[in-house]
C-alpha cells in the first residue's frame, strides 16, 4: 500500500488488511474447495466489505474505483488466494456498477441493500456454449409480450453463479439487415423457467465458482431492463470487459506480493555464495512490483475520474507485460535457489498464469487498435527535404 493514498483508502485496506489476516489466510485449504465457504462470505457481508461501492443510501459505503482497488491488492496479498477476490471482485462490478448505475429505481430499492449486507449477489450472464460472448454467435432471446418480455437460451461460465440470487442475462431483442441488438434483463434466481445447470470445473481461481443457467420461456417484467432497450451491448457488455480488466489489477498485483514475500522469507533464510546477486535481483522484482501497483491504482483513479478506456489502455497494457515478465523472473530465480512455492502458494502462481493468459486474446486486440489508432494521427513528414 501507498502512504500517499487518501485517509480512507488506507483506512480501508487496513481493514481489508486485517479481515485477510484473520479470516483467510488461515484458511490453508481454500485453494481446494470447489465450493466459496459460506461462512467467509457471511463474514465479508458483516464487515460491509460486500458494499463498498454502493451507495449509503442502501447501507454501502460509497466507495470508488480507487478504494475497489486497494481492498483488492491487500485481500490478495495477505489472504493468499485470488478465487475469493475474484468472486469479491465480481460482486461489486454486478451490484455497485450494473445494478446500482443501470437498473430501474424499483428494482434498485428492490435489491442493493441486500446486495450491500451480502445477503445476495448478482451474476452477469453473456457468454454462451459454442459461442462464447462474440455477438454474432449468441442465440439468447428475449421476445417482447404486452407488459414483459420472455426469455429463451443458454448461458454459461458464469462467474458466481451457484450462489446467486439475481442473474443480469443478455439476450437478443432486435434483429435486422443491420445488425443483431442486445438488452440486458435483471432476472431472479427464482424465476419461472431459470434453471441452474451443473458447476462448470476450472483449472484454477478455487474457490471461486462458475455454472451456467437455462431460460425457458422465463418471463421478465419491463422495467427489469437494465440500461436502453437494444443498446446492452454497448452500455453493458463492452464496458465491464474493460472495467473487469483494469479492476483486476489491484488483485494481481496484491497476489504478486504473496509470491514475493514468500521467495524473499527463502532468501533470507538460505546460505548464499552468490548473495549479492541474488539480493540485486530480488531488488528488482520488487521495483517493478512497485511499478505495476502505481499502475493499478492510477487505472482505477482514471476510471473514478472518468477517463475513457482507450486513454488508459497504455496503462493496462503495460501492466500486463510487467505482470507476465514479473512471473517469469520469479520462476527464474525460484529455479537459481532451488525452490519452488507449494500447495496454496502454488495455487497462487498459476492462478496469476491463468488470469494473464485469459486476457491475452482481447488485450492483444486491443493492442492492434491503440496502434491503428496512433499511426492514423501520426503527423506526415517529408523526409525527400533536406
Amino acid at each position: 500500500m501507498i502512504h500517499w493514498l487518501p485517509q480512507r483508502t488506507q483506512d480501508i485496506a487496513r481493514q481489508a488488511a486485517e479481515f485477510a489476516d484473520e479470516i483467510i489466510n488461515p484458511r490453508n485449504e481454500l485453494h481446494t474447495q470447489h465450493k466459496f465457504p459460506p461462512d467467509i462470505w457471511d463474514k465479508l457481508g458483516r464487515e460491509g466489505l460486500l458494499g463498498m461501492n454502493i451507495s449509503g443510501d442502501y447501507a454501502g459505503w460509497g466507495c470508488g474505483y480507487l478504494d475497489l482497488a486497494v481492498a483488492g491488492e491487500v485481500l490478495a496479498s495477505s489472504g493468499k488466494n485470488l478465487g475469493i477476490v475474484l468472486s469479491w471482485l465480481i460482486h461489486h462490478l454486478t451490484a455497485g456498477v450494473l445494478i446500482q448505475n443501470h437498473a430501474s429505481n424499483s428494482r434498485q430499492e428492490a435489491h442493493l441493500s441486500s446486495l450491500a449486507s451480502g445477503d445476495s449477489t448478482a451474476s452477469l450472464a453473456i457468454s454462451e456454449p459454442e459461442a462464447g460472448a462474440h455477438p454474432k454467435h449468441m442465440r439468447c432471446r428475449a421476445v417482447r409480450k404486452h407488459g414483459y418480455f420472455v426469455l429463451n437460451g443458454e448461458k454459461t461460465f458464469l462467474t458466481n453463479a451457484p450462489m446467486a440470487d439475481l442473474f443480469i442475462v443478455v439476450a437478443v431483442t432486435e434483429e435486422t439487415q443491420e445488425g443483431r441488438y442486445f438488452s440486458a434483463f435483471l432476472v431472479p434466481a427464482s424465476s419461472k423457467g431459470l434453471g441452474l445447470t451443473p458447476d462448470i470445473p476450472v483449472s484454477g481461481l478455487k474457490p471461486s465458482q462458475h455454472a451456467g443457467i437455462r431460460l425457458e420461456d422465463c418471463q421478465v417484467p419491463s422495467d427489469y431492463i437494465l440500461g436502453s432497450l437494444n443498446n446492452a451491448y454497448n452500455e453493458i457488455v463492452k464496458p465491464f470487459r474493460d472495467l473487469e480488466d483494469n479492476m483486476l489489477m489491484g488483485p494481481m498485483a496484491g497476489g504478486m506480493q504473496a509470491l514475493l514475500d514468500w521467495a524473499g522469507g527463502e532468501i533470507s533464510q538460505k546460505q548464499l555464495k552468490n548473495k549479492e546477486d541474488i539480493e540485486s535481483k530480488f531488488a528488482e522484482l520488487a521495483a517493478a512490483l512497485h511499478s505495476a501497483r502505481l499502475m493499478a491504482y492510477e487505472a482505477a483513479w482514471a476510471l473514478d475520474q472518468g477517463v475513457p478506456d482507450s486513454e488508459n489502455l497504455s496503462v493496462l497494457i503495460y501492466f500486463r507485460r510487467t505482470c507476465n515478465w514479473l512471473l517469469s523472473e520469479i520462476d527464474q530465480l525460484c529455479a537459481d535457489l532451488e525452490i519452488s512455492p507449494r500447495d496454496r502458494l502454488a495455487s497462487l502462481r498459476q492462478d496469476l498464469g491463468l488470469v494473464l493468459k485469459l486476457a491475452g486474446n482481447v488485450l492483444d486486440r486491443k493492442k492492434l487498435q491503440m496502434a491503428s489508432s496512433l499511426l492514423a494521427i501520426r503527423p506526415i513528414t517529408d523526409d525527400t527535404k533536406g
